[in-house]
């Protein structure tokens, strides 16, 4: 996880990622996307405010400690969010599967429904094997 690319809004310089939203108990909350075209959608809000704002790069360890660092610190929570595409894969795999889903979707999905709810895929065709054990 050391080099999975997650994206944030920040200001210009790309070392104070934007709080876009807020937590259901009211406090700020700022946003690692996985996915690029996620964080351009959050863009264009924050840049009718702040035009010099852009998205920048960070590995998934950095967005660990913004999101496991008490809120004291920054003013507000940190989440890592999936992106749309990563919720409605996982959602149709576990409809197939006759599962409940991965999360649910009422009528528009609610960042609050899917903080820190990433959906990881796994198929066997592509583990490897080290001394005979998976």
């Amino acid at each position: 996880y050391r080099s999975v690319p997650v994206f944030a809004v920040t200001d210009e310089t790309g070392s104070s990622p934007y709080f876009t939203d807020e937590t259901p108990s009211k406090e700020p909350a700022g946003f690692f996307f996985m996915e690029r075209r996620d964080a351009e959608r959050i863009l264009k809000a924050v840049r009718k405010e702040d035009p010099k704002a852009r998205i920048t790069t960070v590995p998934f360890t950095e967005a660990l400690n913004f999101v496991r660092t008490k809120t004291l610190n920054f003013g507000g929570e940190f989440h890592v969010l999936p992106s749309a595409r990563e919720i409605s894969n996982a959602n149709n795999i576990r409809r197939i599967a006759k599962d409940s889903p991965f999360i649910k979707i009422e009528k528009k999905l609610q960042s609050k429904d899917a903080y820190d709810r990433i959906p990881l895929f796994y198929d066997e065709k592509l583990g490897s094997v080290i001394d005979g054990e998976p």
